[in-house]
């Protein structure tokens, strides 16, 4: 591995450089992204809850992901998609659009791992739950998928998309 230290300048190391093919290999591997201090507010909790019993009440609302996917390559078989997750999907990525730099497809590249990883093993691609809810978050870019996995029907219902902060409670 080709590391480089990064120092400032009274020549104390203060970072790392690794180079990105090295940095994906470390990545594949584990996983750097935990929702441990991830912090959802009330609000966003509540949202997903007025969906869920929606979603309760009448399950074939839920959508087929294959429109919202069509350019995307993906193995994405039993996950199915609440209305209003598909339209938090469609505002991220035209706010996105906006900004440039493809971070649109970045976006919808991440969200098909995260869902393909949801699908394969829905314990492992979640690490924090709140009332059956589950959540994934998106590899790179500050989003997190909300998530449930409906027994009777063995589907996996994403039931929202949205930005998460991390909870820094110990800064002062």
């Amino acid at each position: 591995m080709a590391l480089q230290y990064i120092t400032d300048s009274k020549g104390i190391v203060t970072g790392v450089y690794i180079p990105i093919n090295e940095w994906n290999s470390i990545k594949d591997k584990t996983t750097i992204n935990t929702n441990k201090d991830i912090f959802i507010p009330d609000w966003q909790k509540e949202t997903v809850f007025k969906r869920k019993k929606k979603y309760d009440a009448n399950p074939t609302r839920a959508l087929n992901l294959a429109s919202l996917l069509e350019k995307q390559h993906h193995q994405i078989k039993k996950t199915t998609i609440n209305p209003e997750a598909k339209k938090d999907i469609e505002a991220i990525i035209n706010s996105l659009l906006k900004k440039g730099n493809n971070f649109d497809e970045l976006f919808m590249e991440e969200l098909v791992k995260a869902l393909e990883s949801i699908e394969e093993d829905p314990k492992k691609a979640s690490n924090n739950a709140y009332k059956q809810i589950k959540t994934a978050l998106l590899s790179t870019l500050p989003y997190m998928v909300h998530f449930y996995m409906d027994e009777k029907t063995e589907k996996i219902v994403i039931f929202a998309v949205c930005k998460y902060v991390y909870e820094h409670s110990h800064v002062v």
